[in-house]
């Protein structure tokens, strides 16, 4: 009889147990539950990161058109004019009214770092004859056939190396004033009140609709060396 009234209840040990274990364990729908808690999460984490990477880019830029800006007022305070027209002439020269400039292509890029060498042509030579480096480009296109050539941070996404290059315009009327159209964004134009300017095309970070359909694409803008830094 004592044995009898001592003997372990193992099956309801077991039965404890087992409802434990149903309560400790996740079911298939709370484990679907937070998988997609995490992939919301990780998306809106994707989307801020993309947004910082963008901002960064577009600091970037800016600080670049104004660098360069910087670089072309000492090459004027030095040889007291602009680059000459015979310059003009062997790179890719850009006209806007009576003003005019250039695109930085490879040759440009040497000339404004002061690396060009006794072989290359007088034209480029004699536009900085002291070999004076007035800036330093640290990033180049990798496209072929356009190699050499400074590009902003942006990523290109058209076949045309001119989408991300810096441009450049001088006052060559003495009016103080140069107009700047790019055709790399439709439309735009805008006047400003300075002697030279230098710019560049990024994608924009606000979007606009691109269709009746609704979708949103991305435009393209124009970030100039006249222009108030904007994180927008």
């Amino acid at each position: 009889m004592r044995d009898q009234f001592h003997k372990p209840d193992h099956t309801a040990a077991l039965m404890r147990f087992s409802a434990h274990g149903r309560r400790m364990a996740f079911t298939l729908i709370e484990m679907l539950i937070v998988i997609s808690i995490i992939s919301v999460l990780l998306g809106m984490l994707y989307g801020s990161l993309e947004r910082a990477r963008k901002f960064s880019r577009r600091v970037i830029a800016f600080t670049e058109v104004k660098n360069i800006e910087a670089a072309l007022k000492q090459y004027y305070a030095h040889y007291h004019g602009w680059p000459p027209e015979s310059f003009l002439n062997a790179v890719t020269r850009l006209t806007s009214g009576e003003d005019e400039g250039f695109a930085i292509d490879a040759d440009a890029a040497r000339m404004l770092q002061g690396t060009l060498t006794d072989a290359a042509a007088d034209d480029l030579r004699n536009a900085n004859p002291d070999r004076i480096p007035f800036i330093e480009f640290s990033r180049f296109s990798t496209q072929s056939g356009s190699l050499n050539v400074p590009v902003n941070p942006f990523r290109i996404t058209s076949a045309s190396i001119e989408t991300r290059q810096y441009k450049v315009l001088f006052d060559m009327n003495n009016d103080n004033q140069i107009t700047i159209t790019d055709t790399s964004v439709a439309g735009y134009s805008t006047n400003v009140f300075k002697n030279v300017v230098v710019w560049t095309v990024i994608p924009g970070i606000s979007k606009a609709t691109g269709n009746d359909s609704g979708t949103e694409t991305v435009r393209d803008e124009v970030l100039g060396s006249w222009d108030a830094f904007s994180a927008k």
